[in-house]
């Protein structure tokens, strides 16, 4: 009854991160205001080829989110990813995307590409007829290939002879900024939602990740009976714990949900020392030694918080701990009126094969370098404890608590 009551809030904390895969997706970004003050912090992801019509921003994970309009902002983008700038179009503010900026910039408007050179204005270069310039600099093109000539002759680029806008500008004006000389950037453009898989993957964020850990173990045995026989009492018995990890991530999109198990192992030892005096003796002493060599597997269910940098979370699950060896030994030692001391020993109580748990925990991760990141955890356990009692067990109640502390290394 202990051990349900037990597991019911457990398995309700457990589920609590479902509604994550629902939600909207966050990616590591930035946002410029107008007067160039640059914050960093977690942009609205949206699928799809257009700019998005408006920036949602938070500055960490549970800050509420900010919508900012075009004019509002100057630019925002994702941390190597697209990158929109706020432009006049059409007497109307509006974001683009920005596929290259440089001495010659190159926007993406829906289907459409817009250039910008040198102050001359923003061009539509989506096919069609070109215009370049104003008054006497005016000057008209009928195909892209004459433009792209006119506009990079100052430094030799190869142009085709039938230039077409989603073949020819990017590699053209890529070519003419860097023969340039001066800085320039190409936007990093694929966020589609098939991507994000595989460019996570590409980035370090890797759908499978290995541990190891070590730390220590404090177990309670919490015993209450009715026999007759003798039951042991002990203190809470603090030892070592290590063994390795596996994680797996769950979501595409995303790195926040992951399920993860370990094989810990754990050499419990317990002692348990009483007297108590007796109706035709002077007093009995029982001292019970008893303990396990066990692995443990837990399977938990975890919700990071952040998706990168110092990564704290939360997680729940069950937990098997197998016994490979135990022991149980019971010395009575009985004094008499006539100062005779007798002494016997006993084995009457086993251990279970092994004992279940349901456990919460929470932690943190820091990363280290690429592909690497330490682990710093905090975890409570309980169980229906150890002990078998044989035919007398209905009168034996009893639970375990068992925190624990662990760092380890993931990788």
């Amino acid at each position: 009854m202990h051990l349900k009551k037990i597991l019911i809030p457990i398995v309700i904390i457990i589920l609590i991160p479902y509604p994550a895969f629902c939600q909207k997706i966050f990616r590591e970004g930035y946002i410029v205001k107008p007067g160039g003050e640059i914050l960093n912090g977690l942009l609205e992801f949206r699928q799809g080829k257009k700019a998005p019509s408006v920036c949602t921003f938070k500055r960490f994970e549970i800050a509420v989110p900010v919508r900012y309009n075009p004019g509002e902002i100057s630019e925002f983008g994702y941390s190597g990813g697209n990158r929109y700038k706020s432009i006049v179009l059409d007497n109307k503010e509006t974001f683009v995307e920005v596929l290259i900026s440089g001495s010659i910039t190159l926007y993406k408007k829906g289907s459409g590409y817009l250039l910008e050179k040198s102050g001359s204005g923003i061009i539509d270069v989506s096919g069609g007829k070109i215009v370049f310039g104003e008054g006497s600099s005016r000057k008209e093109f009928t195909e892209l290939s004459s433009f792209l000539r006119y506009i990079t002759e100052d430094i030799p680029v190869t142009v085709s002879e039938k230039a077409e806008p989603h073949k020819d500008l990017i590699p053209v004006i890529s070519e003419y900024n860097k023969k340039s000389g001066e800085d320039y950037i190409v936007s990093g453009r694929d966020h589609s939602g098939s991507m994000i898989y595989g460019k996570s993957i590409r980035a370090g964020t890797r759908l499978n990740n290995y541990g190891v850990l070590a730390g220590l173990n404090s177990y309670s045995l919490n015993i209450r009976s009715t026999s007759e026989f003798y039951t042991p009492d002990p203190k809470a018995a603090i030892t070592p714990a290590f063994g390795l990890a596996y994680e797996r991530i769950l979501s595409r999109l995303n790195n926040k949900i992951s399920l993860r198990t370990e094989m810990i192992f754990l050499k419990q030892s317990f002692y348990s020392y009483s007297e108590t005096p007796g109706q035709t003796t002077i007093m009995n002493r029982d001292d019970a030694f008893f303990g396990f060599t066990g692995i443990r597997i837990p399977l938990l269910l975890r919700y990071h918080l952040s998706s990168a940098g110092i990564r704290p979370y939360i997680n729940g699950g069950i937990a098997l701990t197998g016994f490979i060896s135990k022991k149980y030994v019971h010395i009575q030692e009985t004094e008499t009126y006539g100062n005779i001391i007798l002494t016997s020993e006993d084995s009457e109580l086993k251990n279970l094969p092994g004992e279940i748990t349901g456990l919460l925990g929470t932690g943190i991760k820091i990363k280290i370098m690429h592909g690497l990141e330490a682990e710093i955890q905090g975890r409570i356990e309980v169980g229906h404890g150890l002990l078998n009692s044989g035919a007398d067990r209905e009168k034996l109640k009893q639970y375990s608590v068992q925190p624990a502390f662990l760092i380890g290394i993931n990788f």
